[in-house]
């Protein structure tokens, strides 16, 4: 009888010590819809993703990848009806963000933030995720929009980078007179226009009245915006400082003029640079946005390139957050980003030993040094009819449809009704 007994309670010790193993071993798995498809970004992801599941060997991970458009009109569908995917990475703009968080769709990481990456993430990456003073996600691929200039063609011309808008027409002047187009731009992609016109309107209004208008309740009215569009949808077109049929031209076509060496500058962001680097015999360089008057400070236009966001019905939150964690808030994950796929990623902490592209390297700079104003892109900020006027009403400007004074002023009617339907940073509660 001894025996028998002994022998049931081996037997139950060894289903005990079977079931234990069971259960470390069960894998859950995370689905996530991203946008990565560039070569370069989908090595970075593979490469952090390999790192990642030797760290949490219990975590699969299903990524699919979509495009901006596809995300933007599946994620509020999926989200809201409480399924879809665990993790989502949208663009960063209150015009995506505002109605998933009225749905109660998104898990609040606040908290998260709090404890885990206020000290070690650039906090420019929490703010374009912010509605109702609650973060609601983390911002990756940081940007700012510097003007970009081949070297060795401003040493042909005899011109050097200016602090001034008046010292940048002089270089405008300098190019065409030499048969060069002197911006390259195009308005047939809406993103272009969108962000070209913020560019200059952040130059002119710098940042405390750019903030008030996009975070303070504050007008767009003002003589700065006025003067700001006047210049470079006015004074700079009948200058002939754009190609004939910029307004027509899309962003692979200016990418072309400029690896035809055909323009002096490209006013652009640091996202375009994996694209400016197949530019043969490329010597780009840039400097900041100069300002229209003496002593004033740059304010230059920051973008987050999308943000990763967490479904509230997700079944994983913790695990979620240990990926998100890992792919933005290492320093492996951190190298990754720099060295193979050109991003600026929101870990802010020394890389010992990080080798940097140039380029890449200055937008870094920029954030650390504190040399210029960083204020969020206006398509991040704005209600959606706004965003939309952006684009639509600079095309009017720029062919003579309207004035500069009818755009700003439905601009700013866009805004104000935006912020009466809840619609913007500064009126979500």
């Amino acid at each position: 009888m001894k025996r028998i007994i002994i022998a049931i309670l081996v037997l139950v010790m060894l289903s005990a010590v079977v079931f234990c193993e069971g259960q470390k071993e069960k894998k859950i798995t995370i689905k996530v819809w991203d946008q990565w498809s560039i070569p370069t970004d989908v090595k970075a992801i593979d490469l952090i993703q390999d790192k990642f599941f030797k760290e949490y060997p219990n975590i699969q991970i299903d990524r699919t990848g979509m495009t901006t458009e596809q995300i933007k009109n599946l994620i509020l569908p999926a989200v809201g009806s409480g399924t879809g995917p665990d993790i989502i990475y949208p663009e960063a703009d209150v015009g995506i963000l505002a109605p998933l968080v009225k749905a109660k769709a998104l898990l609040d990481l606040t908290d998260v933030w709090k404890k885990q990456w206020d000290n070690k993430l650039f906090l420019m990456s929490k703010e374009f995720t912010l509605l109702g003073n609650r973060a609601w996600g983390i911002g990756n691929e940081l940007e700012f929009s510097p003007i970009y200039y081949s070297k060795s063609l401003f040493k042909q011309l005899g011109v050097t980078p200016p602090t001034l808008i008046s010292d940048l027409e002089k270089i405008l002047d300098t190019a065409k007179n030499a048969n060069y187009i002197p911006i390259t731009w195009g308005g047939r992609t809406w993103w272009m226009v969108s962000n070209y016109a913020t560019y200059v309107l952040w130059a002119y209004m710098g940042k405390a009245e750019t903030d008030k208008a996009t975070l303070i309740g504050g007008t767009w009215k003002v003589p700065a915006a006025y003067e700001g569009i006047r210049t470079a949808f006015v004074k700079w077109v009948d200058n002939n400082y754009y190609a004939k049929d910029a307004m027509s031209l899309s962003f692979e076509e200016t990418m072309m003029l400029l690896s035809q060496k055909k323009t002096a500058i490209f006013p652009g962001a640091n996202a375009f640079v994996p694209q400016m680097m197949e530019v043969p015999d490329q010597d780009f360089a840039s400097f900041l946005w100069p300002v229209p008057k003496k002593g004033q400070r740059t304010n230059t236009v920051t973008f987050c390139g999308s943000m990763y966001v967490v479904n509230a019905s997700t079944k994983y939150p913790k695990e979620a957050i240990a990926y998100l964690d890992f792919i933005l808030g290492t320093e492996y994950a951190a190298r990754t980003w720099y060295e193979v796929a050109d991003r600026v990623p929101p870990y802010k902490k020394p890389i010992p030993g990080l080798k940097i592209n140039p380029l890449v390297g200055e937008t870094l700079d920029v954030l650390l040094k504190g040399d210029a104003d960083l204020t969020p892109a206006h398509n991040t900020v704005a209600p959606p009819e706004a965003v939309s006027w952006m684009t639509d009403g600079i095309g009017k400007v720029f062919l003579k449809q309207i004035t500069p004074e009818e755009f700003i002023d439905q601009l700013d009617a866009f805004w104000q009704k935006g912020r009466e339907e809840g619609l913007t940073r500064d009126s979500m509660k």
